[in-house]
């Protein structure tokens, strides 16, 4: 592989990574709203994603 196609591989799937991650911003945003006022929807969050609580609440 030239160096130019590895750059250009690097690119897109820096580019899928983002959309990725915008995506599963979206869904962490939709079950925010769906769980409004849920007393303890912050840590199932984390323990479904293996985060911590103190990363999900800065989500």
């Amino acid at each position: 592989m030239e160096a130019v196609e590895v750059l250009d591989a690097l690119a897109y799937h820096e580019k899928q990574v983002g959309h990725r991650q915008a995506q599963g911003l979206r869904i962490l945003a939709d079950c925010v709203i769906a769980c409004e006022g849920e007393e303890f929807f912050d840590a199932e969050i984390a323990a479904g994603v293996r985060w911590t609580s103190c990363w999900t609440t800065d989500r």
